[in-house]
Parts: structure tokens; sequence; C-alpha cells
């Protein structure tokens, strides 16, 4: 683990895959130049998944969190599917990085205003940032941050919901997601 922290942080990627036979597994890896490095997963019943999937997902970033030393930051890095307040909201009560990729249609209130996750706010190689937003209508989580963009070669916008600062990062960090799309 130590070998793949920058600046005392280390990224994180997680998403659910699908073993044959149909059996549900979630898994995280590390992102290292282009490649994934497994690095734990957990493969769960179907029955399981279809109750629970919420819960599974909050515990396996738990146990995860439990095998990095606490003085390494952890950054998880997910797909859409991860993108909900309350895993937002789970993630910062426990003091854990985030960048997550959301569906477009989302509504957030930024400088007081009302606003939705659009297709058009989105440019190639341009990053749009919004600091500080309330998610969603019912600003079950606050103080996140946006960034809004469309990575070079795609037509398919980028909305990154994170807890860091750095509009560059954030869009590098999710890049690095990205990437190893094919190993899950």
């Amino acid at each position: 683990v130590a070998r793949f922290t920058k600046k005392g942080r280390i990224r994180i990627a997680i998403d659910w895959t699908w073993l044959p036979g149909g059996i549900p597994c979630l898994m995280a890896a590390i992102p290292f130049k282009g490649r994934a490095i497994p690095l734990y997963w957990q493969i769960v019943s179907y029955a399981e998944y279809e109750t629970s999937q919420n819960h599974l997902e909050e515990q396996f970033v738990l146990s995860l969190a439990a095998l990095i030393p606490k003085e390494i930051k952890i950054i998880i890095l997910a797909d859409r599917g991860f993108g909900r307040a309350t895993f937002f909201k789970f993630l910062l009560y426990n003091k854990i990085s985030f960048v997550i990729r959301v569906t477009a249609g989302v509504n957030f209130a930024y400088k007081g205003k009302k606003k939705r996750l659009t297709k058009g706010m989105a440019k190639v190689n341009w990053i749009k940032w919004r600091e500080g937003v309330s998610y969603r209508d019912d600003a079950l989580v606050e103080g996140v941050n946006i960034a809004i963009t469309v990575a070079e070669g795609s037509d398919d916008p980028w909305f990154l919901v994170t807890d860091l600062d750095d509009k560059q990062q954030v869009v590098a960090h999710y890049h690095a997601r990205f990437q190893i799309e094919e190993f899950f």
C-alpha cells in the first residue's frame, strides 16, 4: 500500500462485478498506470445483494479502511452506481475522501440557486467547478463540490461529486478510475 501512496493519500477504486453463475462481487483496486492492482474483494449471495446492497457497500468500505494504515488518507473512486447521497454522507461521516461520478438530472443548490446537472453544462477539457453545494433537492448532503467536464475523445459528461478541493486533481483521480473500467 505504501508504494502507491502519494502525499499521504491512496486512491482506491471500487465497483461491483458479476462472476460466472451470477455471483455478485464487490471489488477494490488501486489504479496504477492504466492497470488495476486488486486490493480487496467480497463475494456475496444474490439474496444479500438484493436486500442490502447499500449496507454491503458501506461495510465493505469500512473493512477496506481498516486495512489501510491510519496515517494514509483514502480517496474512494467510484462510478455512477455509487452516486447516492446517503453514500456521500456515510463517507463524510467516516472521514473518507471520495470522487464519485453521478448521473445527469440530479438537482443541487449552488450559491443559493437551484440547479440541475445537464449534459449541456459540460465541455471537453474544461472543468466547471461548483464548490460548497447542497446535493439534491432535499440538501441531504451539504458542502460537497462538483466537477463537471467531458474527457477528450468522449461526448459523455463526467459529473464528479467530491469532498476534495482541487478541481484538476479531482478529474485526474477519476480519470485513473475510468482507465481501469475493464478490470471490474
